[in-house]
C-alpha cells in the first residue's frame, strides 16, 4: 500500500506480486518439490524492477537486465546453501535438491546453469549501459564495472567448477557460498560507483 500510495500502481503491483510469489507459491512448494528454488529466485529478483517502475512509472531494460542478473545469482548462492544445510533442509522437510539428491551432483549442474548466464548478463549491463552515447560516462571496455565483475564472476565460476568436482563439493560449498555472499555486493557497488567515472 505505501508503495502504491507513495510511488505508483505498477511499483505497487509488483512488491504486492513479491509478497505473493514467496507466500503463496515458493514458500508451500519448498515442501513439494525442488523446483521451490527456481521459483523462489522470481521474488528475490524483483526488486530491482520495483525500483525503476518507482522512479521511471515503467521498467527500463536497466530494470530488466538487474532482475536477471539477481535472478541468475540466487541459483548457485542456494545451491552452495543447499550442500552445507542439506541434513537441516532434510529435516525440515524441505525437498531441494541435494534432498532429492543427495550426491549434490543436480546441485552443481544446476549451479553451472546459471552462473554462466549471470556472469554474460553482468557484461551486458557494461557494454549497453555504459557506452558514452548512452550515458556519457566511462563505458564498454573502459568500463571499471565491466572488468570488476568479469573477475568476480571469474572466480566465482571458477568454484563453480570446483563444486562440480564431486570429491571437491562438500569442501569447497562453504567457499563458495561465501563468494556469492561477496559476487553481489562488489558487482552492484562498483556499478554504483562507476557514475564516478
Amino acid at each position: 500500500t505505501l508503495v502504491w500510495l507513495g510511488a505508483n500502481p505498477l511499483a505497487g503491483a509488483l512488491t504486492a506480486a513479491t509478497a505473493f510469489s514467496y507466500l503463496f507459491l515458493y514458500t508451500p512448494l519448498k515442501t513439494l518439490t525442488s523446483w521451490c528454488t527456481l521459483v523462489g529466485s522470481l521474488p528475490g529478483a524483483i526488486p530491482p524492477i520495483i525500483g525503476t517502475a518507482a522512479k521511471l512509472g515503467h521498467v527500463d531494460h536497466m530494470g530488466w537486465l538487474l532482475f536477471a542478473l539477481l535472478f541468475c545469482w540466487q541459483i548457485p548462492h542456494f545451491m552452495a546453501l543447499a550442500v552445507m544445510c542439506r541434513d537441516d533442509y532434510a529435516r525440515g522437510g524441505f525437498k531441494v535438491a541435494t534432498v532429492d539428491d543427495p550426491s549434490g551432483r543436480s546441485a552443481s549442474l544446476w549451479a553451472m546453469a546459471f552462473i554462466i548466464p549471470m556472469i554474460f548478463v553482468a557484461g551486458k549491463i557494461a557494454m549497453t549501459f555504459f557506452e558514452p552515447g548512452y550515458t556519457g560516462q566511462l563505458g564498454g571496455f573502459k568500463s571499471p564495472y565491466l572488468w570488476v565483475s568479469l573477475l568476480a564472476g571469474a572466480w566465482f565460476f571458477k568454484l563453480s567448477l570446483d563444486f562440480a568436482l564431486p570429491h571437491r563439493r562438500a569442501e569447497v560449498a562453504k567457499p563458495f557460498f561465501l563468494a556469492s555472499i561477496l559476487y553481489l555486493p562488489v558487482v552492484l557497488l562498483t556499478l554504483t560507483l562507476n557514475r564516478l567515472f
